[in-house]
Parts: C-alpha cells; sequence; structure tokens
C-alpha cells in the first residue's frame, strides 16, 4: 500500500504496518496500528534501546532474542548468553572466507600447476593410445585420421570449414532480416 508514513511523513510506495502494542505482547489490528515507512519500522525495532541502527546487522544479540520467540526462550538461559557474547567477542561468529582462498591460492603454486598439467597431458596420451581420438578412429566429416583430430569427430581441416559454414550461415540469417534487403526484394518483385 502506498502512501505517506505516519511518523516522518515521506511518500513511500510500500508501508509497513506497525503494531502499536506487539503481537508477541498480545496486540491486534483492533487495538491501533500505524502505517510507517521500512526506515521509520526498523528504527522502532532497530535494537535494545530502539533506534540504534538499521538492518539485521546493527542488532545486538539482546535486540535478536526481544525479536524471536525461540532466540527469547534461549537467551533466558544464562549459559548461552555467556556462550553466544564469548563467540561474538572472539569473532567466531563469522568465518573468514578470504583466509581460505588464500590458503588454496598458496597451495596450487605455478610449479604444482604446471606439474598437474602435465599429469593431465599423460592421462589423457595413455588413454588414446595411439588412436586418432578417444571417441572416433577417424574423421566424421572426411574419413581422415592423418589431419589432427580437433572436435566433435572433425579433424582440424573440416572443423574450419565448418566453423566457416556457421559464420557465412550468421551472416547471411542477419542479412536477409535487414531492412535495406527487404526493401530491395520487394523492389525487385515483378508488379502484377
Amino acid at each position: 500500500m502506498e502512501g505517506n508514513c505516519e511518523i516522518c511523513g515521506a511518500f513511500r510506495k510500500w508501508l509497513h504496518t506497525h503494531h502499536v502494542k506487539l503481537q508477541a505482547e498480545g496486540g491486534t489490528d483492533a487495538e491501533g496500528v500505524k502505517k510507517i515507512c521500512a526506515n521509520c519500522h526498523e528504527d522502532i525495532h532497530g535494537g535494545p534501546c530502539g533506534g540504534v541502527g538499521r538492518g539485521r546487522s546493527s542488532l545486538s544479540p539482546e535486540a535478536r532474542a526481544k525479536k524471536s520467540k525461540t532466540l527469547l526462550r534461549l537467551w533466558a538461559d544464562p549459559e548461552y548468553r555467556k556462550k553466544t557474547l564469548e563467540a561474538q567477542q572472539r569473532g567466531a561468529a563469522k568465518k573468514d572466507y578470504t583466509a581460505i582462498g588464500r590458503k588454496v591460492a598458496a597451495a596450487w603454486t605455478p610449479e604444482r600447476r604446471a606439474v598437474h598439467a602435465e599429469l593431465l597431458r599423460r592421462i589423457k596420451r595413455k588413454m588414446l593410445a595411439g588412436r586418432w581420438s578417444l571417441k572416433y578412429e577417424h574423421c566424421i566429416e572426411c574419413g581422415t585420421s592423418e589431419t589432427p583430430h580437433q572436435a566433435h569427430g572433425l579433424c582440424k581441416r573440416c572443423y574450419g570449414r565448418m566453423a566457416m559454414r556457421a559464420r557465412l550461415k550468421a551472416k547471411a540469417a542477419k542479412m536477409v532480416s535487414s531492412p535495406t534487403y527487404q526493401m530491395l526484394l520487394a523492389a525487385s518483385k515483378p508488379k502484377a
């Protein structure tokens, strides 16, 4: 629903329905609701004191606990509360993926990459073992096994020809669909 926020007065396309008495405390629509913008709604529910920032990241564990019945039940447990606060202080709540990336980058040195590439080349040579390709004995277009295999069962020469035909076909399709060609075609037809 669009309209003006009842708190700040800003016009918004979408307004939130804010219950004056929280639904968790038994509030209903009949007891009073306000149509407010998302920013004002976050300011109201933003933190333990209300209005201490915007977005989920600005919420303290206490504020998150107030918003969720499950967390409220857990937060009542002093052991859970202690563990959560300690983990937050240590920074264990967030996993550092950049550190993982650095470890992987450090492990794949240029020497190791070269060894890995050579190993893959050896495996491929062993699998081919005198064959023209893994799947075909010769080129499916011209039948030769003298020219090296390129891709899709075609030798380098036939693959090049196929690619050229595809490019020409695409160019012709583009030309035929051009307005200039259509105009020339219409002009060349005999009028009845």
